[in-house]
């Protein structure tokens, strides 16, 4: 250590010295006796260079990673979503930790908003557009279009709103079709024409207050309309009126322009005269564009058909109608039933639609005077065949406003119960053919009231009115009529009559009291107030063999008497009572008047016979015993007997007193009894008589 101490200090020496520096290999020094105290003292001036050989790098861990002994350094991975990131439409995106590595990435797409971008073009041309079309808002036509949203088919629904409004509430309305030979309906046949179809569809979808005129005319134009026609259309006072004009304007004199610009003039005069006789607010208008039928020969040409459309499509803001674009709708007429082929091209009948190209027409029409929306709302309203509808009815209501099918509404007419419809619900079945039936049904209805008593009936036809109201109740029914309605029914069960109910000369409370006279043929042995026919009642529940204990076929159950108050003491009390016999009157004299008759079979009592007088023939007697109540009497009038009946006993007779026989031998009969002022007679066997005086009391 002490030699190393020599060298450094003579480095040092050497290092102020101004000799050049010399350098000595660390393998020359002598290290020996050195220890890590010497090293301590010296400064980091003296270690500032070298190199370690790779054998003596530490190990290191963490972020980067080696071995012992090894130069080698591994990065610790931190991001394994490798690749290449961002294209000509996406951003690189990157995630960086605290320690600057990059965490992640990814590539986004480049989507800025329209205001980020700057330096937009103004022009087609600075787009890129070389194919579009210019808009001339100097146009009416096109403006219109513009301003009302509608591309379609239908522009100017909105001018429907009245007829829609009527059609909406279902009040009864009216459409007047007015045209030429394709509103008439030359081509077709029925129910094809395009008013039919329109009133079919109309009722099927339940607006069955719908009717339709067809007013078109066969070769007629625009100018014969307004001078001719158009007045009529006015007359018919519609809620709608369809135009179908203009196939027969075009002259071969003219061009399609000037064709076109005649039609549009003189349905301005038309739409003048409609509307200065009736407002938006009280009718309608669409109108058809002429279709383009490419019967050029006839000067139909698509180009007409088109120049007209612009023209009208600038009148609808101002006359406020609907138009359908029915060229728009048929972009190739020569297909899908519109023309019928049998005509020939140029014989003026090649314009008219078949019956499949009506109903194509006719099902845009529809849906604009009938919309989906008003449909689909209409479900929860009752339209059609619905029993929840809103709204309410009275008895001037007619037929054509009630929807084919089922419906219920409230009726709001009151009165006395007798006026109808009472204020309750009527119940509406209108069949497809038109037949309507309607009950009324009240409202107040309690439970001692009777359901039948509350109900009132009428019948009617959907394109005309109402019969008279029938009141089904017991008010106004007859017995005839009653009878004839039970005269058919089968089963079980029972007539139940409610309070206060009336069946002819029969009211009820809960009872039947029959009043009132009867004029009728002589009816002889059937019942004239209840008459129960003899028929075969059928036991179907008695085992084979076996044995009914009792039937009875017209059965009186005895009543229990009871009263409100106390003490009530009932003199006489019957289950059944019978007042008298029949009295005669008028121009009758009755030989024989019963109170009871029962012309044959026995009448079985079986507890007690209290009788006043018994009159007629023998009282036969059965096995039992005929009793005299305490007190009673058993009369027998002067010339009649009692017979020789036997009682009990062999010896016991009941005496019959008969003349006084004229000696011991005359005729008599054992038992027989007789008397005068002087004896009394008895026979004692047949033709054998004795006698005993009477002593004087």
């Amino acid at each position: 250590m002490k030699y190393f101490r020599l060298l450094f200090f003579i480095l040092l020496a050497v290092a102020q010295a101004t000799h050049a520096q010399v350098t000595i290999p660390w393998t020359d020094v002598a290290k020996t006796g050195s220890s890590l105290a010497d090293f301590a003292t010296r400064s980091a001036s003296d270690l500032n260079s070298g190199t370690l050989p790779a054998a003596r790098l530490p190990a290191l861990t963490g972020d980067v990673a080696t071995s012992a002994g090894s130069a080698v350094a591994v990065l610790a991975t931190v991001n394994s979503n490798v690749g290449s990131w961002g294209s000509a439409t996406t951003a690189p995106t990157f995630t960086v930790d605290a320690k600057g590595r990059i965490t992640a990435a990814g590539s986004a797409a480049i989507a800025p908003p329209w205001s980020a971008i700057t330096s937009k073009p103004t022009t087609r041309a600075g787009f890129g557009l070389t194919d579009a079309a210019a808009v001339d808002l100097s146009d009416a036509a096109q403006a219109y279009v513009l301003q009302s949203g509608d591309w379609g088919l239908v522009q100017g629904r909105e001018h429907l709103a009245t007829f829609i409004a009527k059609v909406s509430t279902r009040t009864a309305a009216k459409i007047v079709f007015t045209g030429d030979s394709t509103i008439a309906g030359d081509g077709t046949t029925s129910p094809y024409r395009l008013n039919e179809i329109v009133e079919n569809a109309a009722a099927a979808l339940g607006y069955n207050a719908i009717t339709t005129v067809n007013n078109g005319h066969s070769g007629a134009n625009t100018q014969s309309w307004n001078t001719t026609y158009l007045a009529g259309d006015l007359s018919e006072n519609p809620d709608l009126m369809v135009c179908g004009w203009g196939l027969n304007d075009p002259t071969g004199v003219n061009t399609d322009q000037q064709n076109a610009d005649l039609t549009v003039a003189r349905y301005v005069t038309a739409l003048t005269t409609i509307r200065a006789a009736r407002t938006p607010a009280q009718m309608s208008i669409l109108v058809l564009v002429p279709n383009r039928c490419q019967d050029d020969a006839a000067w139909r040409t698509a180009g007409y058909s088109k120049a007209v459309r612009k023209g009208l499509q600038a009148l609808v803001p101002t006359y406020k109608f609907a138009l359908i674009d029915t060229p728009q709708m048929l972009r190739d007429p020569s297909v899908g039933g519109w023309i019928n082929e049998d005509y020939s091209v140029g014989s003026n009948r090649y314009v008219h639609p078949t019956n499949t190209g009506n109903v194509i027409r006719a099902g845009v029409l529809i849906d604009a005077i009938f919309p989906q929306s008003l449909a689909v709302a209409a479900q929860s309203a009752g339209i059609p065949n619905t029993v929840y509808p809103t709204g309410s009815k009275i008895g001037s209501d007619l037929p054509s406003v009630y929807p084919r099918g089922m419906s219920i509404y409230p009726a709001t007419t009151t009165g006395s119960g007798t006026v109808f419809p009472y204020q309750g619900w009527v119940i509406t079945t209108v069949h497809a053919s038109g037949y309507t039936r309607q009950t009324n049904i009240f409202a107040d209805i309690t439970p001692s009231e009777s359901p039948v008593g509350q109900m009132a009936e009428r019948t009617g036809y959907a394109s005309g009115g109402w019969g008279a109201w029938y009141h089904p109740g017991l008010a106004t029914a007859s017995s005839a009529g009653l009878a004839a309605a039970l005269s058919d029914e089968t089963g079980t069960g029972a007539a139940v009559f409610g309070t206060g109910a009336t069946l002819g000369g029969l009211t009820t409370t809960n009872r039947i009291v029959r009043t009132g006279g009867v004029s009728l043929a002589a009816w002889g042995g059937n019942g004239i107030f209840l008459n129960v026919v003899g028929n075969t009642v059928t036991d179907t529940s008695t085992a084979a063999s076996g044995t009914a204990a009792y039937t009875g076929f017209s059965t009186f159950h005895p009543p229990i008497l009871a009263a409100t108050n106390t003490g009530v003491t009932g003199t006489i009390a019957s289950t059944v009572y019978i007042g008298g016999a029949p009295s005669a009157g008028t121009n009758v004299t009755l030989t024989n008047a019963y109170a009871l008759h029962v012309d044959a079979g026995v009448v079985k009592i079986d507890e007690g016979l209290a009788a006043g007088t018994i009159n007629g023939n023998t009282i036969t007697q059965g096995t039992g015993t005929l009793t005299l109540g305490a007190g009673q009497t058993l009369a027998v009038p002067t010339g009649g007997t009692l017979g020789t009946a036997a009682y009990t006993a062999a010896t016991a007779y009941l005496p019959s007193f008969v003349g006084v026989p004229a000696s011991a031998g005359a005729a008599g009969t054992a038992g027989t009894v007789s008397y005068d002022g002087s004896f009394i007679y008895i026979c004692t066997a047949t033709n054998t008589w004795k006698r005993v005086a009477i002593a004087t009391w």
